[in-house]
């Protein structure tokens, strides 16, 4: 069931997002979870790479490898793991991050072909996601 209506609400640290607004992407119609926002959180589309890139050098020095968890994200600490959550599915899966990117559109992650076929996003080619630190030292000082 999809609102005729989208809001979009600004939702401070430390609360709880309310389970009101609806969001349209290409291929997917889904609703945003309560989620409390106690630490590093970010929310947007993912997209995932794959096959050409495969065996390439990656930015942290590691040969990629599309059948591996990885991801690519412009800030995010080098081999520091993160959940990232499809709302669409419940589905989630743990990555390591090991390059840069996405280089393009409005994407905050770039997820390995094989962590995309976990969480059920490998067809549409992008989702929206939620992703949250699984590292200790993360989730201690809040860093990103």
């Amino acid at each position: 069931m999809v609102s005729e209506r989208s809001t979009t609400r600004i939702v401070p640290r430390k609360e709880t997002m309310n389970i009101t607004n609806y969001l349209v992407i290409p291929c997917l119609v889904f609703v945003l979870v309560a989620v409390p926002l106690f630490f590093p959180l970010q929310v947007g589309v993912a997209s995932w790479y794959g096959y050409p890139f495969h065996g390439r050098l990656t930015a942290s020095g590691s040969i990629f490898d599309k059948d591996k968890l990885t991801a690519a994200h412009p800030t995010f600490p080098f081999h520091s793991q993160w959940m990232v959550f499809n709302p669409n599915n419940g589905k989630s899966v743990v990555v390591k991050v090991t390059d840069r990117g996405p280089f393009w559109g409005n994407r905050i992650i770039d997820l390995s072909q094989s962590a995309a076929r976990i969480i059920d996003m490998e067809k549409c080619g992008i989702s929206f996601v939620l992703i949250i630190p699984v590292s200790p030292t993360l989730l201690r000082k809040g860093e990103k």
